[in-house]
């Protein structure tokens, strides 16, 4: 119904998703982070996720470590439920949880926000955009608008828009948010505006609290420079939100999402990428160019290369260890 549903991720991300590879690739199931101790419980390797629970060698607390590769997963509503089952555990067992997003190339916003949606009982605040319109943006929120008189209830909104978006459940406030939205694109390009004024993409200016699961314990995201879009974004409302604690070094600053564009042509280009919005978090700056800066910063050096990256899972468990005092 919407362009912007299937482009709102960095561009080429889902070809970066791998159910294998290696550790130092962007988007594999496992990335160089090592194990942080001992194992207690650990998914199966057919699990979307790679996820264990173990014992901190610095305070022997329990604690959930839970890798996203990518924001782009081949089955989105599979992978919300995986997800869910991962979070259940953790919430029941575990004292605190690591979040292993290094090396993730973005995808679906929302398929993002609903993993969100799991790491909290409190709503999120969304970053707002400013979106570089075109006359497709506006034909297209134009074809939406005529949905109106048919969608009254939940299950209408589900006869257009399906059971989820990426994952992220319809519903009638879903759908009443994306009229909104749809009418301030018009709003906009009648005004005589390419570039809008900041706005909530798809009209969702705050993410609920899911009604699956609520991990309400602390918890750390590990960040790093090869961290794009989706990638930005996910590290950003949480800690803008102050429901979470980043490590690592800055995330690459890729602050919106891109439209792919393709037309006949005789050069070999079968498609090309341009941005589609520049976003702005919740004290105003951009996410473009300036990233998400870690809470805890910590570069990998020569001996973390030549070991394994050893000093570096220690140094996550001590920060870790932190978060309980």
């Amino acid at each position: 119904p919407l362009p912007w549903l299937n482009d709102a991720g960095w561009a080429g991300a889902a070809e970066f998703q791998a159910a294998g590879g290696s550790p130092s690739d962007i988007g594999s199931r496992n990335s160089f982070v090592p194990y942080l101790g001992p194992v207690i419980w650990e998914s199966e390797e057919n699990n979307p996720f790679h996820a264990y629970i173990y014992r901190s060698p610095v305070d022997g607390k329990l604690i959930g470590c839970v890798r996203i590769s990518s924001y782009s997963p081949e089955d989105a509503d599979a992978a919300i439920a995986a997800f869910a089952k991962i979070i259940t555990r953790f919430s029941a067992t575990t004292d605190g949880m690591v979040i292993d997003q290094v090396n993730n190339p973005g995808g679906s916003v929302f398929y993002l926000y609903t993993l969100v949606s799991m790491l909290s009982n409190q709503a999120m605040a969304t970053p707002r955009h400013r979106i570089a319109l075109t006359q497709s943006d506006l034909s297209s929120a134009a074809n939406f608008l005529k949905n109106e008189p048919y969608v009254k209830s939940d299950g209408d909104a589900k006869k257009v828009l399906g059971d989820t978006i990426s994952g992220y459940p319809v519903s009638y406030e879903v759908f009443r948010h994306m009229l909104e939205f749809s009418r301030f694109i018009i709003n906009q390009w009648n005004s005589g505006k390419t570039l809008t004024d900041p706005t909530f993409i798809f009209g969702v200016d705050y993410v609920n609290p899911s009604t699956v699961v609520k991990y309400d314990k602390p918890v750390m995201v590990l960040i790093n420079e090869l961290d794009f879009s989706g990638g930005d974004f996910f590290p950003a409302i949480l800690q803008d939100n102050k429901r979470v604690v980043t490590f690592g070094t800055r995330t690459s600053g890729a602050g919106g999402y891109v439209k792919s564009i393709s037309y006949p042509n005789q050069l070999g280009i079968s498609q090309f990428s341009l941005t589609g919005s520049i976003a702005y978090r919740i004290d105003g700056n951009p996410i473009e160019n300036l990233g998400v800066t870690p809470d805890i910063k910590y570069s990998p050096d020569a001996a973390d290369f030549q070991n394994g990256f050893k000093n570096y899972g220690k140094a996550v468990n001590n920060a870790m260890s932190g978060l309980f005092k």
